[in-house]
């Protein structure tokens, strides 16, 4: 099971292992894309999503936020909203922990679970280790060879295996258990630049993002998307995409 479903699909909701001890990888600068606020809404009146990201002086992550609201057929507000805050030790360009806090409007609770990170000496997250609100553990395992991603799971009580695969940089397949037949795939992609996606950031977390299905960030670029009207700005990033009805979606940059 997932530590957070986040499904950040936004824009197209429009239309050898090597063991590793686990060394700090060499730090290295960040060149982020720098996605400031994402929002996405089928239809403004029934549904909508708002992200945002927040960085340190350093351009550093160091959180991301999400806004969900529904209202169904009889008017009623749903909202599934959540967080995740990332911490640095000083002078260091990868995060060591990170905070989850997940709400629910009709939830009486709120779940808030506590990420510690350990990384390989290529940079890449290696594992990452989750303490939950009510104590309980679980720890996620990230192995890398060439463009086959596998991930591990023990929750205390039993193992999932996750993977994912990539063609030309982009994500082909995902699967939670392929034995079970629980897959995604995905072929077709536009020569759009994906606006989540950053060589540093792919390198060091981008499994951990994919696969915890926060958003998209290991693509190079963005699905195909079809008949969708797109503006990009000067650098050639999406600004805006419109789909079919009412369906818009619009990215601003720091």
């Amino acid at each position: 099971m997932k530590k957070l479903v986040i499904a950040i699909l936004i824009i197209t909701s429009l239309y050898s292992c090597k063991k590793d001890g686990g060394t700090s990888p060499t730090a290295f600068a960040y060149n982020i894309s720098s996605v400031n606020e994402v929002f996405s809404s089928p239809d403004s009146n029934v549904y909508s999503k708002i992200y945002k990201f927040i960085y340190d002086i350093n351009s550093n992550l160091v959180h991301i936020s999400y806004y969900n609201s529904t209202n169904d057929k009889y008017g009623n507000l749903s909202v599934d909203s959540g967080s995740q805050s990332f911490y640095y030790k000083q002078n260091e360009s990868f995060p060591r922990n990170y905070t989850s806090i997940y709400r629910k409007s009709f939830y009486t609770w709120t779940s808030i679970s506590n990420d510690t990170l350990i990384y390989n000496s290529q940079g890449r997250v290696m594992v990452d280790s989750v303490l939950l609100g009510s104590g309980k553990s679980s720890s996620y395992r990230y192995y890398y060879s060439g463009d086959i991603i596998n991930i591990t799971q023990w929750d205390g009580n039993s193992i999932g295996k996750d993977t994912i695969v990539l063609i030309n940089g982009n994500l082909i397949k995902m699967g939670w258990g392929f034995a079970y037949g629980d897959s995604y795939t995905r072929s077709n992609y536009s020569n759009y630049p994906n606006p989540f996606y950053n060589p540093t950031i792919a390198n060091m977390l981008g499994a951990l993002f994919t696969d915890g299905y926060w958003f998209d960030g290991l693509s190079i670029n963005l699905p195909d998307l079809g008949s969708a009207n797109v503006t990009t700005d000067s650098q050639g990033r999406i600004i805006k995409v419109t789909g079919m009805g009412n369906g818009i979606t619009t990215i601003t940059y720091k």
